[in-house]
């Protein structure tokens, strides 16, 4: 089935979907709102009107090939699935093509509770089953630090592919599907995309990183509170998952504290030392990036820019 739900539209949105409905070989329901919801809860508001178990997002003028919804149903067989994630090409129309986002270079199953929940995986993206949706009020989520853009650079409340990735992640197995079944469309009208240049490298060398790791500290204490708060809600299973997550979130809180302190001004060189000793002796900068580590990127960042002052 196809499921649109119109968000108070100015353009032929209605028109286009009313003419491609009269000769669609399957089910297409159209609804619009009585009042503009905004993108993510517009998102939720159209998965609450599916039938199906499994639910795909399919927003913007992207390219689906033509098996992604066989390749990505599959990992459902295993009912603790609740989130497919599979890797999409930036496309620039005909033969132009760019890098791979998101760019999964192997296939994986990951359990509940281990991949990071502030992780960020496009919409268009996912395969989600039904229950992600079903753990707990989809309305009241806590901010993510990634919101840049059309939304601003304030913290923002999580979009939906966001909070799905966030509730999948800690409550069911997530799988990570290397192969593109989307071509994801740039062009000069993109809402949202990745057509935008890169800052400089001095204008990146400049940013305030003592107030982007004050604002991580916070945020992650803020996600840390949230799962403890609805896991008393869950059943006593779900309640164990919230509970390594919650852990997590409040590790990162740490880590981004500490980090905080390595590139605050006023921080004496020995405080910073000792910062990134603890930021390494927590895992701060595995390799292998987890819940709330930030790789080794961050750890010659931090020992070449940081400590140094």
């Amino acid at each position: 089935e196809l499921v649109v739900t119109d968000d108070r539209s100015s353009d032929r949105t209605l028109e286009v979907v009313e003419s491609f409905a009269r000769n669609a070989p399957f089910p297409v329901r159209i609804y619009r709102n009585d009042r503009n919801l905004g993108f993510a809860d517009n998102f939720f508001n159209a998965a609450a009107r599916c039938n199906g178990d499994l639910i795909a997002f399919c927003d913007q003028d992207d390219k689906w090939l033509d098996h992604k919804l066989s390749v990505c149903s599959e990992p459902f067989r295993d009912p603790e699935v609740l989130v497919c994630v599979h890797t999409a090409r930036l496309w620039f129309g005909g033969d132009k093509f760019g890098d791979f986002v998101p760019h999964i270079k192997k296939r994986q199953t990951l359990p509940a509770a281990v991949a990071d929940p502030l992780g960020n995986y496009l919409g268009f993206a996912n395969v989600i089953r039904r229950r992600v949706l079903e753990i707990t009020d989809n309305h009241s989520r806590p901010r993510h630090p990634s919101i840049v853009g059309s939304l601003g650079n304030e913290p923002h409340p999580m979009v939906h592919d966001q909070w799905i990735w966030f509730i999948g992640s800690i409550f069911g197995k997530v799988v990570l599907i290397p192969e593109v079944q989307v071509l994801y469309r740039q062009h000069a009208g993109n809402t949202v995309g990745f057509t935008f240049e890169d800052k400089p490298v001095r204008e990146r060398l400049n940013l305030d990183k003592a107030a982007v790791f004050a604002q991580g500290e916070e945020i992650a204490t803020e996600c840390a509170a949230f799962i403890e708060r609805i896991a008393k809600q869950l059943p006593s299973d779900m309640q164990a998952k919230a509970s390594v997550a919650a852990n997590a979130m409040r590790v990162r809180a740490r880590i981004c504290q500490l980090r905080k302190q390595i590139y605050l001004p006023q921080t004496l060189f020995t405080a910073r030392v000792s910062a990134f000793y603890e930021v390494w002796s927590e895992s701060g900068y595995a390799i292998q990036r987890s819940r709330f580590s930030f790789g080794p990127r961050a750890l010659f960042k931090d020992l070449l820019i940081g400590v140094p002052g």
